[in-house]
């Protein structure tokens, strides 16, 4: 079976490569491209690694085909009208951006000392980061020092900015209407940031790959739209390419830190292979879990809301199911005996859609994303300026983490959605 699933990854990759020839990077393809690797990875079964049951395999090939028809099914629609507007121009809200900005490096360098003093008190480094990423109420050193007001600004301002740092830097860095200095001056706080942050949150690889893949898609971007002329295509590339070792190099360094070097090429590879047989551990308990409909998968749409009328005391109007998804939001972080060692966290999409609705609702929501996204995609690249590129990051971004999770369960990454539409302003005009 995990054959059959890898054989039909590659089938759809090459299927969404020729449907979405001639635009930039396609996230459909990128989907399948990210599955072909992760199938492939798994089926070698390096380091012991237990080996997943057929009923995974089958059930990642349902996601992915029904993933492949949903987008499919957007692109041959028959009468689809195009949307024959366009954008007259996108900006920065650039008094906003910069004021948040600033807010943002120095809680990042508040945080940052704040971290380094527990580390140089004896503080090991994932137990540190273990603080920073527990759930509001929980009682640790990093959260204590923080009012409740304090942690709302974070989430729901911060957070979601810092966000969207990177593809505004990049974009602009590759803008060649902008000035010099705030190209090269963007370029630099977003490195700041990213280091900043790093050391803040006590270390992680997908701040750094999301950097990475920001500069990198923008420069294919404004290859593709023939922004970059010939005689800056070299300049760029290189400025590109430095930008992009940069965080490679910090990429690396982390994991060094973290693993060790002759745990370097083990710690990739599990990180990739071991998905498939996480799902496989838990897949026995899912089955026996209570359908949540919905409410796990899009978890991050209402949370926020059922939580504040908990810790507002009307706990009347807080749904069972509520609490029942909130549970195996949790119970995703459990860690598992995978033969190379243990692990957690990397459960897949099908982790959550299964819970919600079993095998029908595997199916009908992998081919909902899969429209939902062509659809976006393809408005998107229609016209890609700062505001659509940095929705386009941000939809790129939950497709690359969907080897881990289905990111519509995250609340922070609706919100970040939300900021670029608040952040970027517009003028629109009819053709």
């Amino acid at each position: 079976m995990g054959i059959t699933a890898l054989c039909i990854c590659i089938i759809c990759l090459v299927a969404s490569l020729l449907l979405f020839r001639n635009r930039p990077v396609s996230p459909v393809s990128f989907f399948f491209a990210l599955w072909s690797l992760v199938v492939f990875l798994s089926l070698i079964g390096l380091y012991d690694m237990k080996e997943p049951s057929g009923e995974v395999y089958f059930l990642l090939m349902l996601m992915v085909v029904c993933f492949f028809a949903g987008s499919v099914a957007y692109e041959r629609i028959p009468g689809r009208k195009e949307d024959k507007s366009i954008v007259g121009k996108v900006c920065v809200r650039w008094k906003i951006f910069y004021i948040l900005l600033v807010m943002l490096v120095l809680v990042e360098i508040f945080d940052a000392g704040f971290m380094l003093s527990h580390c140089l008190n004896g503080t090991q480094v994932t137990e540190y980061r273990n603080w920073v990423y527990e759930p509001w109420g929980s009682r640790n050193p990093v959260l204590d020092r923080r009012s409740l007001v304090e942690e709302a600004f974070r989430t729901l301002v911060l957070s979601p900015f810092g966000a969207l740092v990177h593809p505004t830097a990049a974009y602009i860095f590759f803008d060649r209407n902008e000035t010099r200095r705030r190209r090269y001056g963007l370029c630099g706080i977003s490195l700041l940031h990213l280091v900043l942050g790093n050391i803040s949150s006590g270390g992680g690889r997908l701040a750094l790959i999301y950097y990475i893949g920001c500069f990198l898609l923008a420069f294919l971007v404004f290859l593709q739209e023939k922004k970059i002329t010939e005689s800056d295509k070299k300049k760029y590339g290189i400025l590109a390419g430095f930008a992009i070792l940069a965080g490679m190099g910090m990429l690396l360094a982390n994991t060094i830190a973290r693993s060790g070097t002759g745990m370097l090429l083990k710690h990739a590879y599990t990180y990739f292979a071991m998905p498939p047989t996480l799902l496989s551990e838990w897949l026995p308990t899912l089955k026996e879990a209570t359908h949540t409909y919905g409410m796990l998968t899009f978890f991050g749409v209402h949370s926020y809301f059922f939580r504040t009328l908990h810790m507002i005391g009307l706990d009347s109007l807080v749904p069972d199911i509520y609490y029942e998804a909130y549970r195996h939001v949790l119970n995703a972080n459990e860690f598992y005996e995978l033969g190379f060692g243990t692990g957690n966290a990397f459960v897949t999409p099908v982790y959550y859609l299964f819970i919600d609705g079993g095998y029908l609702f595997v199916c009908i929501v992998s081919a909902g994303f899969g429209g939902v996204i062509a659809a976006l995609y393809h408005r998107l690249a229609r016209e890609m300026n700062i505001r659509n590129f940095t929705l386009y990051i941000i939809m790129m971004y939950g497709v690359f983490v969907s080897f881990m999770r289905v990111s519509t369960v995250i609340p922070g990454y609706w919100i970040e959605i939300i900021a670029a539409l608040l952040l970027y302003k517009k003028v629109r005009k009819e053709t």
